[in-house]
């Protein structure tokens, strides 16, 4: 089994944080029974769906029946060849933990499965447990620790923090190393689902431009196009063609500064609206469905708003010019249908 170790009031943190109920509330769905950080005076034990069938323990221990280790429930006995030995062993919750300690002996846990939690893998299903640091410390006799998770606020720069926390270790000549959970090699399955999803999101959002690209830009076209005598008026009275073209430039601009607020406001009502639903999807090798969330991200409208004054502005200045090259006659004979 890998058992994975934590502390109580850090899980509690952590399972009662705003992002993770935000963007991952199919975990904590997924989790029945009561919790870790419920429990003083045993062991508590939470299990996957499929280790406790493993197990034969479908009965969980409730935070009402807290009691020191030993108690009535404890000092139940069975006969092993009594052929409804499973069946009442599965009555109880009571597991025992058995290790190796780090000296090479052996060492043994009492504890109680107080809840069932997925551990967000399909490979892990089979064999994940969530126990009290404390706990796993007293099973390996040991008080150290070969990793520690560093758990980062919800928009942080990992790579910023990262450097940081090297640097510092630095400075106390600590020789630890520092892996960033976003790579390959330190979490294979996460690095290569995201690195799939960045792929198909870069692809569909250069259609995405690449449609909006050229409907802004046919727009303002034929926009420029419709308005030929107008340039031709313009010439007429004295405008000269840089002139004319700056006209029809800052037009694009200020038509692109005008929607864009509009824009940004509607995708934003959208995605409110999309996320009410709670769409789930599932996704080969997570033990549960994925809810869809969308997020309208500033940095990014900013970047595809300044794109979009970019092409609006461009397209106005390019057919301008070329149209305000013609002769005036030309211009104001000319007719657009």
């Amino acid at each position: 089994v890998k058992i994975k170790g934590i502390d109580p009031k850090m899980e509690q943190r952590l399972v009662q944080h705003h992002s993770v109920k935000t963007f991952s509330s199919e975990l904590l769905n997924a989790r029945r029974g009561a919790q870790i950080w419920q429990f003083e005076k045993i062991t508590p034990i939470l299990v996957t769906d499929k280790v406790a069938r493993a197990l034969g323990k479908l009965n969980v221990r409730t935070n009402k029946s807290d009691s020191v280790a030993g108690g009535p429930e404890s000092d139940l006995s069975y006969d092993c060849d009594d052929k409804n030995f499973v069946m009442h062993l599965s009555k109880d919750s009571n597991v025992q933990l058995a290790a190796r300690t780090y000296l090479n002996s052996f060492s043994a846990v009492d504890a109680e499965v107080v809840g069932f939690y997925t551990s967000g893998l399909e490979l892990l299903e089979e064999s994940a447990a969530l126990v009290p640091i404390d706990s796993l410390r007293k099973l390996y006799e040991t008080q150290g620790a070969t990793n520690v998770v560093v758990y980062l606020p919800w928009g942080s720069d990992e790579k910023k923090a990262e450097d940081r926390l090297v640097q510092a270790l630095k400075l106390e000549n600590l020789n630890f190393e520092v892996h960033n959970y976003k790579k390959f090699s330190v979490n294979p399955f996460y690095a290569g689902f995201m690195n799939l999803i960045y792929v198909m999101s870069s692809f569909f959002l250069t259609l995405a431009i690449a449609v909006v690209t050229l409907t802004v830009a046919d727009t303002m076209t034929m926009s420029v196009l419709e308005r030929t005598r107008e340039i031709g008026t313009l010439r007429a009275l004295g405008f000269k063609q840089k002139q004319i073209t700056k006209l029809f430039t800052l037009e694009g601009v200020f038509l692109a500064l005008l929607c864009l607020p509009v824009g940004f406001i509607t995708a934003s009502i959208a995605a409110i609206m999309i996320n009410s639903f709670e769409f789930m999807f599932e996704v080969p090798g997570i033990s549960t469905k994925i809810k869809v969330v969308l997020e309208v991200v500033p940095k990014t409208s900013l970047v595809l708003g300044v794109i979009l004054i970019a092409v609006t502005g461009f397209a106005g200045w390019l057919t301008s010019r070329r149209t305000s090259k013609k002769t005036i006659t030309g211009l104001l004979q000319t007719h657009v249908s």
